[in-house]
């Protein structure tokens, strides 16, 4: 990608509300040129991100957290609030885009676990459900 510094500006104000780490995660992205740019978000019963690797900039505020994390060539935004955590990741490549959310959703989940019956309750021709690993694809 070549430098279009020359043809436009990108500024961002941090006067509404906008965390300081996304500012960061942005402004990084940019200079960096990462090819491959996702976002996703799931509900977590986890309450901190301290999981998600050594962290380059934190932020946190009234029951809100985000942090900024780098590494496998990537780097990572992520925001805990109200349950769910929100993640995006800038890679050089789909299959990092793809490592980084794998290990990034080993955050624990907020739905509860599944329920298991009784052995012998089962009825004939009935399945077990199946159990959602930690970790496991969504």
């Amino acid at each position: 990608m070549s430098d279009l510094s020359a043809q436009f500006r990108i500024t961002q104000s941090l006067d509404h509300g906008e965390e300081p780490t996304t500012a960061f995660f942005f402004a990084r992205v940019l200079a960096a040129e990462f090819a491959e740019l996702r976002q996703e978000a799931w509900p977590t019963s986890e309450r901190s991100l301290d999981r998600l690797g050594p962290v380059v900039l934190h932020s946190a505020s009234q029951g809100t957290e985000s942090v900024v994390v780098e590494g496998e060539g990537a780097l990572v935004v992520a925001g805990l609030q109200g349950g769910y955590v929100h993640v995006r990741v800038a890679a050089p490549d789909a299959a990092t885009a793809t490592s980084v959310f794998r290990r990034a959703r080993r955050l624990p989940d907020g739905r509860p676990p599944p329920r298991r019956q009784p052995r012998g309750s089962r009825s004939a021709g009935s399945m077990p459900s199946p159990s959602v690993g930690f970790g496991a694809e969504r």
